[in-house]
């Protein structure tokens, strides 16, 4: 398998079909992972009885994890994913973007593409099988349909929401919730 249990997880979320085009092994922007990984250690008991969690902490866009970006390093180094970068698909997103990435002004404004390759496919896969207990795997996959494809703002303004303890350094003061 992957190289530690944390890696699984990101492994498992990125071979999660996403609605609601089912599309597979793929998932865009850093900081939409960030938050489906802290989703599930929050919301899926079986992930967080099973798994061994990414320590978070509040920062400019909610929970953050500087194992994520290790993790994802080590993941790409194994060739078990791509990391590539694209143009942002729309206006908002790139509105949406310049914030959260404190890009100046007129820049290109990108983001990562996060894809298995067919190793990754095959590990993802031999762990679905037999690493993980089902309901694990259907809960990721529910997870991942949830919100895999939800504006990064409507992800966000969820995350801020539910675990507002996860606000105290964000810069996005109209995403938070209203005392």
């Amino acid at each position: 398998m992957a190289s530690n249990p944390k890696e699984d997880l990101i492994l498992l979320l990125l071979a999660a079909p996403e609605e609601p085009r089912g599309i597979t092994g793929r998932m865009i922007g850093v900081t939409r992972l960030e938050k489906l990984v802290f989703l599930a250690q929050k919301q899926i008991q079986s992930v967080a009885s099973n798994m061994e969690a990414f320590l978070f902490r509040p920062w400019k866009f909610g929970p953050f994890s500087e194992e994520i970006y290790d993790a994802i390093d080590t993941l790409h180094n194994l060739d078990l994913i791509t990391v590539t970068e694209r143009d942002l698909a729309s206006y908002p997103e790139a509105v949406e973007s310049e914030a959260l990435e404190d890009e100046p002004a007129g820049e290109p404004v990108l983001e990562k593409v996060f894809e298995l390759t067919p190793r990754g496919k095959q590990v993802a896969d031999a762990l679905r099988k037999t690493e993980i207990p089902e309901e694990v795997w259907k809960e990721l996959c529910d997870l991942k349909k949830r919100f895999g494809n939800l504006p990064l703002s409507r992800l966000i303004h969820y995350v801020y929401h539910k675990f507002p303890e996860t606000t105290a350094k964000s810069v996005l003061e109209h995403l938070k919730p209203k005392n």
